[in-house]
């Protein structure tokens, strides 16, 4: 039996690097079992065989003592929604049936920031998190985890077209990257597109969530190719990566001579007044508004005096990511009031994190 964590304590750890340019990196991995339809497609009595084979399979796993159970949020939508924001859970869960902890698992490892979760869709998805740039880190940790699964179990495998996932998009390695990106100084020259355009001209099978249209953020989604190995594919990306922080880095010195920080002051003293209801349109605005703290404080460190350098990283970061906890409802233009669990840790930690330019 694995214990139970709290779902405040459940966030991505910090092991990345260039937090100025990347809030948030995943790397996840999907595989299904030889003889069992896909997940949506078993009966009750298969899916609690899936579990049980899964389940004795984590317990080989280093460190897999270090393991948490988190399928007790499957039964609290509010909870359900806060794993789906931290990156535990993709958003496409909402879509799958019988999401009921007896078929489902979903374990958390705290320190080293992977999860692992059966039957949603496929029979078990593999995902590893951090703030920052971690990807090479991410895929070193995901591959203990594939090559150990491709050893002690029979993958749905083609030879033609590789790994099998109930996803047409992740069929070959049944690998997805995804980071969530600051793009302020790209957004504001209006020179993104055009770098985008040259990723697809260069062939890259990539695609990025809307949900971060008309902020200075971008969250970029990599599928592997499969005429190539996935250590390729992986060196591939953060050259990708790097080509757009240098571009970033340029627009974003000429954004910061033009930037009037007077303004920023008003708007974060507009958001205060507001926090009794929190709409789409007050994260989009507060996305924003961290964007340019990133640009200010790059620049002239003294403007947040009581937190470090690390420190102002790390909850400029859990900030982002946390207050993602409505974006599903939000997107639906759902208002969620701050008496709710998430509403309250939402609310809490943006006044937390405005008293300290306020003040000043």
């Amino acid at each position: 039996m694995f214990r139970i964590l709290d779902l405040q304590n459940v966030l991505p750890p910090l092991n990345g690097s260039d937090q100025e340019f990347v809030v948030l990196s995943k790397l996840s991995v999907k595989r299904n079992l030889e003889t069992y339809e896909f997940s949506d497609m078993l009966n009750e009595d298969r899916k609690k065989e899936v579990n049980s084979l899964i389940e004795d399979f984590v317990k080989i796993l280093p460190y897999s003592s270090d393991l948490y159970d988190l399928s007790y949020v499957l039964d609290d939508d509010i909870k359900l929604l806060g794993l789906i924001d931290r990156e535990i859970l993709e958003e496409d869960i909402l879509k799958s049936s019988n999401l009921r902890p007896q078929y489902v698992r979903i374990l958390f490892d705290p320190k080293r920031g992977y999860s692992v979760a059966t039957n949603i869709f496929d029979h078990v998805s593999f995902s590893s998190f951090s703030f920052g740039n971690a990807i090479e880190n991410l895929f070193n940790i995901s591959e203990d985890f594939f090559i150990l699964f491709d050893d002690y179990f029979v993958p749905v495998f083609d030879e033609n077209l590789g790994f099998i996932t109930s996803s047409y998009e992740n069929i070959g390695h049944g690998v997805t990257v995804k980071v969530l990106l600051n793009v302020t100084g790209l957004r504001n020259s209006g020179s993104l597109e055009k770098v985008l355009e040259t990723i697809r001209a260069s062939g890259i099978h990539y695609s990025h969530n809307p949900f971060y249209e008309k902020t200075d953020f971008m969250e970029l989604k990599f599928i592997p190719r499969a005429d190539i190995s996935l250590v390729a594919n992986i060196k591939e990306f953060v050259n990708i990566l790097n080509k757009i922080k240098e571009k970033e880095v340029i627009e974003r010195e000429k954004f910061f001579g033009k930037f009037d920080r007077r303004f920023l002051i008003k708007d974060l003293s507009d958001i205060i007044q507001s926090l009794k209801m929190v709409n789409f349109m007050h994260y989009k605005a507060f996305l924003n508004i961290v964007s340019r703290l990133f640009i200010i404080y790059h620049n002239d460190r003294t403007i947040i005096k009581n937190l470090s350098q690390k420190e102002f990283w790390k909850l400029i970061d859990m900030l982002i990511v946390l207050l993602r906890d409505t974006s599903i409802m939000l997107y639906s233009n759902i208002t969620v009031p701050n008496d709710s669990l998430i509403g309250r840790e939402r609310a809490s930690l943006v006044k937390k994190f405005l008293s300290f330019l306020l003040t000043e």
